[in-house]
């Protein structure tokens, strides 16, 4: 029997499900393909300025290169990032599998003898203050809807500039109607959505 491809996405889900027995125990046949080679690349660095050069391709990349799979490594399924995944289905790169859609948990990674316990401790983290790492967004829904509270902001740069708040978070399809039109839905296919209670 051919072995279902597994191609993880540089998470840890994958992994634990196999060390669990997860995909074992369902009685599935299968393999884990890594791309080692990518995960693991070391920095790309000019030499004339000592900078660390900018990536411009990624795992939407990767799936354009395979048709479907990412890069060339073939697999069954694979895993990106939400944009990843929704650009890839909506340009035909591979097909979305709703189904599969999961939530996980995060997590703070810090030093043992970091000052930062709970995610309200960054509050007062000194460099994110002095760098302009924390930002306000308003909150869509709950008790404190249209509060503003502070968040975190992704800890990157690009082209020298911190990557601020594009967009507030939005209110339960806020968006919904300029996201389908966005990828080829027509106003009639839209309200009929609508009228079959697919989308809110």
């Amino acid at each position: 029997m051919e072995k279902f491809i597994i191609q993880p996405h540089g998470r840890l889900q994958e992994w634990i499900a196999h060390e669990k027995g997860y995909f074992r125990d369902e009685g599935l046949a299968y393999h884990i393909v890594a791309d080692e080679a990518r995960e693991n690349r070391p920095k790309d660095v000019d030499s004339a300025t000592g900078m660390l050069r900018e990536i411009r391709s990624g795992a939407y990349e990767m799936y354009e290169q395979g048709g479907g799979s990412k890069g060339e490594s073939h697999s069954d399924i694979s895993c990106a990032c939400h944009w990843t995944v929704n650009e890839a289905a909506a340009r035909n790169v591979g097909r979305m599998w709703a189904n599969a859609y999961s939530v996980i948990p995060g997590a703070i990674m810090v030093r043992g003898d970091s000052a930062i316990r709970r995610p309200e401790d960054l509050y007062d983290d000194v460099h994110l203050n002095e760098t302009g790492g924390l930002a306000e967004v308003r909150l869509p829904d709950g008790d404190r809807a249209g509060q503003t509270v502070r968040t975190t902001l992704f800890p990157i740069t690009l082209a020298g500039r911190r990557l601020g708040v594009r967009l507030q978070p939005p209110q339960m399809g806020e968006h919904t109607r300029a996201l389908l039109a966005g990828i080829g839905f027509d106003g009639a296919a839209i309200d009929r959505l609508y009228e079959q209670r697919a989308i809110a």
